[in-house]
C-alpha cells in the first residue's frame, strides 16, 4: 500500500458528541449533511442491489435515523417505485426529520402502513428494506413493542439495509436487532458494530465518509477521539490505497498496540480520496 491513514472507531456516544461539535447548532449544516450522507446510504444500497427497485420498505423511528432511511429511499427511487413506509413508534417528531418527510419526488408513490400491520408485510417482496427505527441515540433496553417489532422484521423479504447501525444495538446493547444484509455506518466506524455478538445482525458493513464531511469532520473526530485518550493506544482502522487503477483497502482495527482483526478488499477504479473515505468489512 502506497498511502494510509486512520479512521477511529468511537462508540455511539463518542460520534454523538463529535458530530454535535461539528454541527455547533448549524440546521442548514445539518440537513446538507443528511441529504449527503442518505445519498450515501442510497448508493451503497443500489450498488449490492444491482438494478433499481421496484417496491422499498422504509422502517422507520421518530427521529433522525429514519428520516436518512426514507431520504436515502428516495435517492434509489425511480419514476413507477412505490415506498411504504412503516413507523414504529409515530411519526416523525423533530422538525428536521419532519421537513426529510415531507420531500416529494416526482413519479414516486408513498404510502404509510401501520406498525400493527407490520406482519401483513411478510407476504410481500421487497427490492429493499431500510432499517432507520433507532440510531447512534439509543440506549438498552428496548421496550416490549420494539422488540416484538424488531423480531417481526425478520420476516420480511428483501436485501436489508441498516442506516448506520442495525436498530437494537448501541453502546450497551448487543441484540436482539434488525438482521441486515448490509449495514452503512455513517461518518465513522461505530464500536457495537464489531461486537463478535453483533456479526448475525450486522452483514456486510461499510462506513461512509461523505465528501462535504471532509478534513474538517475528520480533524473534529480525530481531536475528540484524541482527547479520550484512545487516540494512539485505543482501537483504529487503518486504511491504505493502492496505484494503478485500482484501490486496496487495509482494515486493521487495535486495541493496545495488538492487531485483533485484518481484511484486505481489492476492486473498483478511478483516483482515490486522500482520506480513504470507504471501506467495507465482510463478516466471515
Amino acid at each position: 500500500m502506497t498511502t494510509a491513514t486512520r479512521l477511529p472507531v468511537l462508540s455511539c456516544a463518542e460520534a454523538s458528541a463529535a458530530e454535535a461539535a461539528f454541527l455547533a447548532g448549524d440546521a442548514k449544516l445539518s440537513w446538507q449533511l443528511m441529504n449527503v450522507a442518505a445519498r450515501g446510504v442510497g448508493e451503497a444500497a443500489l450498488s449490492l442491489l444491482g438494478r433499481k427497485p421496484d417496491r422499498i420498505l422504509v422502517l422507520a423511528g421518530k427521529g433522525n435515523n429514519g428520516a436518512d432511511a426514507f431520504l436515502a429511499a428516495l435517492h434509489c427511487a425511480r419514476a413507477g417505485t412505490e415506498i411504504v413506509a412503516v413507523f414504529a413508534e409515530g411519526g416523525p417528531a423533530r422538525a428536521q426529520a419532519q421537513r426529510a418527510w415531507a420531500v416529494r419526488k416526482q413519479g414516486v408513490r408513498i404510502g404509510i402502513v401501520a406498525a400493527a400491520n407490520l406482519r401483513k408485510l411478510a407476504a410481500h417482496e421487497f427490492c429493499l428494506i431500510f432499517d432507520g427505527i433507532l440510531g447512534q441515540g439509543f440506549r438498552a433496553p428496548l421496550s416490549a413493542d420494539l422488540r416484538s417489532f424488531l423480531r417481526d422484521t425478520d420476516k420480511l423479504q428483501g436485501l436489508r439495509i441498516a442506516v448506520d447501525l442495525p436498530s437494537g444495538l448501541g453502546d450497551d446493547a448487543t441484540g436482539p436487532a434488525f438482521r441486515a444484509d448490509l449495514t452503512v455506518s455513517i461518518g465513522c466506524l461505530k464500536r457495537p458494530l464489531l461486537s463478535p455478538q453483533a456479526a448475525r445482525f450486522v452483514g456486510r458493513l461499510r462506513v461512509l465518509e461523505a465528501h462535504e464531511f471532509d478534513i474538517r469532520h475528520l480533524d473534529v473526530v480525530s481531536h475528540h477521539f484524541a482527547r479520550l485518550g484512545r487516540w494512539r493506544h485505543g482501537r483504529h482502522v487503518a486504511l491504505g490505497r493502492q496505484h494503478r487503477g485500482r484501490h486496496e483497502v487495509g482494515v486493521a482495527l487495535r486495541a493496545d498496540d495488538r492487531v485483533l482483526h485484518q481484511v484486505v478488499e481489492t476492486g473498483g477504479t478511478g483516483r482515490a480520496r486522500p482520506l480513504g473515505s470507504e471501506f467495507s468489512l465482510d463478516h466471515g
